[in-house]
């Protein structure tokens, strides 16, 4: 008769395979089924039955609760491993009498591979609805037929997790990338004074900020005295690469297809790679303006998006801005430089282009009145991403009392004008910037020696060295007792460069001796400078022949109780004069025997003014020209109000008298019809030179090219050669406060090196004389 098995574990003719299978599935469990004893027809237990089936289960119950009792088994996962079900039928029917056996829902890794099979070929319902138990007597042994021998199943029996419900399955979340940062507040915020602690920055585009050694010295002792560091060019990142946190550059430029990239394009390549935060030199200047280190938040604070020479369409223009405050204009000046345009601080009729915040200024009204565009913020944002967009009548850069866009638009409005901002913020600025105890010891280290430079803080030695100066009782008490002789009265000093507490003191010395103290630079008979930097004073002095000496030789003087000999303490400043090729005592001697602008003739541009350090404490741009035509008077100069005609020109050429014209590239169009005859116009640059050195040398790095500036537009009939007239307005221009690297001497029409790409120059007229200008903002 033929019987059926319903184990868990299909009885293989393998004895040795079916002892090992039992007795990994249940271990301690009943002998082998050949030493087991049936009788037909008699139920006998059978444990591995008895594991599907737990205590307790009633064996009386219906079909229907046996079913509903062994789902919910099912379900719960704890072990059930099979499950057997068939029609009605009395313990010993044949097999051939059976309905199909119920599916197996043994777990896939308790089953052979045949099995496997077997189980994915059945197509019925794991349990039939008249499905009832099976007895024992039900199951009756029969020969299996002959299978493939199986390889042994492991010796430990895998652990089940149970089944998640699928309601309780659900997607993960997004995950947000991290915020932008600057420092971990876990490690705590440096103080103001440290503000660059951690901090490596490499300057990549280093010519386009600093002209000479000192500028860098200046730019390092402001890094350095914050706790930072910085280095110019591109061997300086190879040879410190590990430590550098940022790179510095104005344009981001990347390697031509199909050409040979740069040293730079290599390097700013690595450093994006290499994960260095990418910036400008703007985003440090206002990082020093704060003292707080923090990510990008202006749009200044990113470079260019392309090469300058992609951006040709802005090249030369003049352009003037309106309505925004002091903390905003450094960022908009940068960004106006960037796009290859001239910022003029002042308007003019010849104005191209006026950038307003608001209506609410007379620049505003004065350009509408003569006609000059006018846009807003979003304009200059489109052509610093280089959107391309040429309407100036766009409505989106109509000017109104909400601008589209703020110039501190932050990071995250940043990451989304351009993809490449999006990238080099990337994960870059996501990172907060190490703090360790190394950092800490080099950034003190470099504080201490930047505080103890007397080169950085002359004023610090000096005080330390400087006795006590006597009271205005003293200073009374000896001029009755013996009265100050006219020698000693002759003696008037003006100081340069000192603090008002320096000062002071040493002005009583000088009152104690008999002397007296000026700030007027005429009147005085020396000046005493705490260093040679280029300042307005040190120029004026040189020109006028006054003795220029250290605070040394007050502090001398004072000692000896009377004057001591001016040349024993004459100013000596080696690494300034090497930068400005001159000697200050020889050229002292030399502004003596003869001014050296003697019967030269001049013609300034009212755009013109002695360097942006020399106005800050000016309110207009005017008093800016008065100070730099009063230097040139006082050098011997003759200075026009009015530009020279074609006549005079050629008189002078005659004559061989020289005329100089000294102007900005803002103000070339005045000049234009000069320029256009083949007539050299020069910066400021020539002159401030020809002072120091009081030897006139014309360089060919001192010429501004004739095409720096676009063509201005005509708004008005042409009326002969055009004057700037008076202007007034404030801000910084062109103009350099620190001498052009020199090159050779003589006259050249044009200068050496590249010249500036510019647009097709056209032949316009211009406008009438006296053009009206307005102030600044």
């Amino acid at each position: 008769m033929s019987f059926m098995f319903l184990h868990i574990c299909t009885i293989h003719t393998d004895t040795q395979l079916r002892t090992v299978t039992d007795s990994v599935l249940y271990p301690q469990s009943v002998p082998p089924p050949q030493q087991q004893q049936q009788q037909p027809g008699t139920p006998q237990p059978f444990t591995p039955n008895a594991a599907r089936y737990p205590p307790g289960t009633p064996t009386n119950s219906s079909p229907l609760q046996q079913q509903q009792l062994l789902q919910q088994q099912q379900q719960q996962q704890v072990g059930v491993l099979g499950a057997v079900g068939g029609p009605p039928g009395t313990p010993g029917t044949p097999v051939q009498q059976q309905q199909q056996l119920a599916p197996d829902m043994r777990s896939p890794q308790l089953m052979s591979p045949s099995q496997a099979q077997m189980m994915q070929q059945q197509t019925q319902p794991m349990m039939h609805p008249t499905a009832r138990q099976m007895s024992n007597g039900d199951m009756q042994m029969r020969p299996m037929p002959q299978q493939p021998q199986m390889p042994q199943m492991p010796q430990q029996v895998p652990v089940m997790q149970p089944m998640q419900p699928m309601q309780q399955m659900v997607a993960p979340p997004h995950v947000q990338p991290p915020p932008y940062v600057a420092r971990d507040p876990a490690h705590g915020i440096p103080r103001p004074d440290m503000a660059l602690v951690g901090c490596h920055f490499i300057v990549l585009d280093w010519e386009r900020y600093t002209t000479e050694k000192a500028d860098q010295m200046a730019i390092k002792t402001m890094v350095r005295s914050l706790g930072g560091d910085i280095e110019f060019g591109v061997k300086a990142y190879e040879s410190q690469r590990p430590i550098v946190t940022h790179g510095i550059i104005s344009y981001l430029l990347f390697p031509r297809p199909g050409g040979p990239a740069t040293a730079v394009e290599q390097t700013l390549h690595f450093m994006i790679k290499e994960g260095k935060r990418i910036v400008t030199m703007q985003w440090l200047v206002d990082v020093v303006e704060s003292r707080k280190l923090d990510v990008p938040w202006r749009i200044a604070h990113l470079p260019v998006p392309m090469p300058l020479e992609q951006m040709r369409t802005n090249h030369g223009r003049i352009v003037s801005v309106a309505g925004f405050p002091d903390t905003e204009r450094g960022a908009v000046k940068y960004m106006v430089e960037a796009i290859g345009a001239k910022m003029m601080p002042g308007l003019t009729q010849h104005t191209h282009l006026l950038i307003a915040k608001n209506p609410s200024s007379e620049k505003f009204e004065k350009a509408r009145e003569w006609g000059v565009p006018i846009v807003n913020l979003q304009w200059l944002v489109d052509a610093y991403l280089g959107n391309g967009r040429v309407d100036l009548e766009h409505p989106r850069y109509q000017v109104s009392q909400q601008p589209p866009i703020e110039i501190s638009c932050g990071t995250f409005t940043l990451e989304m004008l351009h993809e490449h901002y999006k990238h080099i913020l990337g994960s870059a600025w996501r990172v907060p910037i190490p703090l360790t105890d190394d950092h800490w010891h080099r950034a003190l280290a470099n504080k201490q020696e930047i505080d103890n430079s007397e080169k950085a803080f002359p004023l610090k030695k000096l005080k330390l060295n400087t006795s006590p100066a006597p009271s205005e009782e003293e200073i009374t008490a000896a001029h009755e007792a013996e009265p100050p002789t006219a020698d000693r009265k002759q003696i008037v000093v003006l100081f340069e460069g000192f603090d008002g507490e320096l000062e002071e003191w040493m002005g009583r010395k000088i009152r104690m001796l008999g002397g007296e103290v000026t700030d007027d630079i005429v009147k005085c008979s020396h000046l005493i400078s705490i260093d040679g930097k280029r300042t307005i004073p040190l120029l004026q002095a040189l020109a006028l022949g006054k003795n220029i000496v250290s605070p040394q030789w007050v502090n001398t003087s004072y000692e000896q109780k009377q004057f001591a000999d001016t040349l024993d303490f004459f100013l000596r400043d080696d690494e300034n004069e090497k930068s400005f090729g001159c000697n200050f005592k020889l050229s002292v001697m030399r502004a003596r025997k003869g001014k050296v602008f003697e019967d030269c003739e001049f013609y300034i541009t009212p755009s013109v003014y002695p360097s942006p350090e020399a106005v800050k404490n000016l309110i207009e741009m005017a008093e800016g020209y008065k100070e730099f035509k009063k230097l040139v008077e006082m050098a011997g100069g003759i200075v026009h109000a009015d530009p020279p005609s074609p006549a005079k020109i050629i008189e002078c050429l005659e004559t061989d008298k020289p005329y100089i014209m000294i102007a900005t590239e803002c103000d070339m169009y005045i000049l234009k019809y000069l320029t256009d005859a083949g007539c050299t116009v020069y910066s400021t640059e020539f002159v401030f030179s020809a002072i120091m050195k009081q030897e006139v040398e014309p360089l060919p790095s001192f010429i501004i090219p004739p095409n720096s500036c676009a063509p201005a537009p005509l708004r008005l009939p042409s009326m002969g050669a055009p004057s700037g007239g008076g202007s007034v307005g404030c801000g910084p221009s062109s103009a350099s406060s620190t001498p052009s690297r020199r090159t050779s001497t003589g006259y050249a029409a044009t200068p050496p090196g590249p010249v500036p790409l510019t647009p097709t120059q056209t032949q316009v007229e211009f406008a009438s004389p006296q053009t009206p200008r307005i102030k600044a903002n």
